[in-house]
């Protein structure tokens, strides 16, 4: 059995289709067939059976792909290790990271990394927590800066600080010089919030069902950015993480009401697989996150 095989393999039940999976290899149909057709005879089970046009893997091919996800895992993590070894003179850093601690710490943190490790290549992507999640198990980000606890039994988080959510109202807005509102007064009011994408509307929605709390959505968006430009606009309140308060994005003309008991909070956390090599460029990004948290 050889590893190209077990790669094409992975290829091919993720495409489920021979042609775009010699196409994404860069090889042969013909020869991509023998592989996989090699690799059936030594396993003695057919992997694949045909459905239209395109294939599906067997019972057998799904038990196979568990294990070969693993061994390509295994295979790319050791090589990956073996070329830092143990040092941080190069290499490259995959991270996902949640929009609110974007918003507010990201660039700080990555400015603060890089003047430390000069030779690591970053490449961050905003994501949200539901995506931070499904790239790290695909092996696609080796470090997520999202929110604990995760979903997945196959990934661990580590708590780093705790957010507690806030509204933000524009001035002239009702909530504008109180000190503090309760759920039942945010009903009351519309609302411009983040699309169901974002496990920040998800919490704040979940708060207010479990308490019979109807809220008034008048608009919805996918930034944070968009959410507070739109806020002096329209004269409408949001509710979002309190940190966004010291974030470049928040406006003089804004001002931030707490949210009286029960109140709304929530732990921002590193993601890591459970099972996957935590390379030394990511043991030393989580070590500014957690410096981070010590300051706030």
């Amino acid at each position: 059995m050889e590893l190209r095989q077990i790669r094409s393999f992975r290829v091919v039940a993720a495409e489920e289709h021979f042609r775009r999976a010699a196409e994404k290899l860069n090889i042969a149909q013909p020869a991509l067939s023998l592989q996989v057709r090699q690799l059936e005879e030594e396993l003695g089970t057919q992997l694949f059976e045909r459905v239209g046009r395109g294939v599906r893997l067997t019972d057998a091919g799904s038990l196979f792909w568990d294990y070969a996800d693993r061994i390509v895992s295994l295979v790319d993590e050791s090589a990956e290790a073996t070329r830092e070894h143990s040092d941080l003179i190069r290499g490259r850093l995959r991270i996902g990271i949640a929009q609110t601690p974007n918003c507010c710490f990201g660039p700080a943190v990555i400015s603060a990394f890089k003047r430390r490790y000069p030779q690591v290549f970053v490449s961050l992507a905003e994501l949200a927590a539901d995506e931070i999640e499904s790239s790290l198990l695909k092996g696609e980000l080796d470090l997520g800066i999202g929110f604990g606890p995760c979903d997945s039994p196959n990934l661990s988080s580590e708590s780093i600080y705790e957010e507690r959510f806030v509204a933000l109202a524009p001035r002239g807005h009702p909530w504008f010089n109180k000190k503090n509102i309760s759920l039942k007064t945010l009903a009351q009011e519309e609302l411009i919030l983040l699309t169901r994408d974002y496990c920040t509307r998800r919490i704040f929605e979940k708060t207010c069902d479990d308490l019979d709390v109807s809220l008034k959505v008048a608009i919805e968006m996918n930034t944070i950015e968009g959410i507070i430009a739109s806020l002096e606009s329209t004269g409408l309140a949001s509710v979002l993480p309190a940190q966004i308060v010291n974030s470049p994005l928040m406006s003089p003309t804004l001002r931030s009401v707490p949210i009286a008991q029960p109140g709304i909070r929530r732990k921002v956390a590193l993601v890591y697989r459970k099972s996957g090599y935590l390379s030394p460029a990511a043991h030393a990004m989580a070590t500014e996150w957690k410096t981070l948290a010590k300051s706030l």
